[in-house]
């Protein structure tokens, strides 16, 4: 469980953090696509954690634990 929760919180921060070739994104564009990826290779329970944490307010410890 620790490395899908780790494999979710680096995508979320690869989205969401600038990088020398792109600003990040939104935290709800991010997480759209995260939540896209739910359907197909992510733990889907893990990735409601984290909704959940960004929906109140938590998105900066994401530590979906």
């Amino acid at each position: 469980r620790r490395q899908r929760q780790m494999c979710i919180r680096d995508s979320f921060t690869a989205l969401t953090e600038d990088r020398l070739y792109r600003r990040g994104m939104q935290v709800a564009d991010a997480l759209a696509i995260i939540q896209g990826e739910a359907e197909i290779t992510l733990d889907k329970e893990i990735v409601a954690l984290l909704a959940q944490k960004i929906h109140l307010g938590d998105e900066d410890s994401v530590a979906l634990d």
